[in-house]
């Protein structure tokens, strides 16, 4: 702050007493103001008393001044301690999942994965990402699927494959692994993870399979699952963070398939290519929109003009309506 203590401490003293009810008839500051009579004389308009402002540099009223300057400095590092104290301290979930799943590591950061597909195609691995039981974020990520294979989709091929993507991105940034990597599934797509955590050799990385149908918790080198309460924190945590993974996934699918829907209804339509074709689906988001949209809304779009727009609106016109001219020779669209 540019301003001076004395700057400060004016501004305090208006902003403060502005709303007050009580006006002391002292007021004692530890620095002398340039305005303290302006302000005394504003104090003593608000109050029915003579108030005074005064910097004391000795006796007995300049020693309480320094105390209570003290005390107030001592009160804010207080505050400030408690705040980061507050930023810090890690959820009784995050300490319950470290003693459930016997982790030696604290998972203060969790990723999950999940892998989806919809109707057997555009198969995509989902990461979400935790930090004391919080989401973040900004920190998700999808994972286009390449080995999706000509038999369709395939959960093991699938976690194999993003898992080291992952981590290697990981790396390959300089930062830091997870304290806990979770993987929607049971044995194997754990069995998977791990298969691919090994190839990195990586080998101290605790990894979790949460199995939706039971909602048991595969650990590595044991052969039963971890069953736990269903009230369990621990396993609430673990819940939250696949649903996340999966609600993810699922918005991701809807705009793909709303881009494909919009694509394909352009792909056969004359002077649309793909430039024009990205254009509108950034524009309208959907074929239905762009259908309801007017020529002149759809001309506004960068390269379309508005002869195109009329030739696009008349292709996209629903099956049992023809277009006739008005007086000006434009076409439009009316049941037939």
């Amino acid at each position: 702050i540019e301003a001076s203590d004395a700057e400060i401490i004016s501004a305090f003293i208006r902003l403060f007493y502005l709303q007050s009810d009580f006006i002391p008839r002292q007021i004692h500051v530890n620095v002398a103001l340039s305005d303290g009579e302006e302000l005394a004389a504003w104090l003593t308009s608000k109050s029915d008393m003579k108030v005074t402002v005064a910097a004391f540099q000795r006796g007995l009223k300049a020693q309480a001044q320094e105390l209570a300057v003290s005390n107030a400095a001592h009160m804010l590092e207080e505050r400030r301690l408690k705040r980061e104290a507050l930023r810090d301290r890690v959820p009784q979930s995050v300490h319950s999942l470290q003693r459930d799943i016997s982790s030696p590591t604290l998972p203060r950061r969790i990723e999950g994965i999940d892998i989806s597909n919809f109707q057997g195609t555009d198969t995509v691995g989902s990461l979400v990402v935790m930090i004391d039981g919080k989401p973040k974020r900004s920190e998700y990520r999808h994972f286009r699927i390449r080995s999706e294979s000509e038999r369709g989709a395939d959960d093991f091929a699938s976690i194999h494959e993003v898992v080291p993507r992952r981590i290697s991105g990981l790396r390959r940034r300089g930062e830091a692994l997870p304290d806990l990597l979770m993987i929607d599934g049971g044995k194997g797509q754990l069995s998977n993870a791990i298969d691919a955590l090994r190839q990195l050799e990586i080998y101290d990385l605790p990894v979790v399979g949460l199995a939706k149908r039971l909602e048991e918790i595969f650990v590595p080198g044991e052969s039963e699952p971890i069953l736990l309460p269903r009230a369990s924190a621990s396993l609430r945590l673990l819940q939250v963070l696949r649903d996340e993974a999966h609600r993810f996934a699922v918005t991701h699918h809807r705009k793909l398939r709303t881009k494909r829907t919009i694509a394909s209804g352009l792909d056969d339509i004359p002077g649309i290519g793909p430039k024009r074709r990205q254009a509108l689906l950034r524009e309208f988001g959907s074929v239905r929109q762009l259908r309801e949209a007017d020529p002149e809304q759809i001309a506004a779009v960068k390269g379309v003009s508005l002869k195109l727009a009329y030739q696009l609106k008349e292709h996209l016109q629903p099956p049992g309506e023809e277009t006739r001219s008005d007086d000006d020779g434009v076409t439009e669209g009316v049941a037939a």
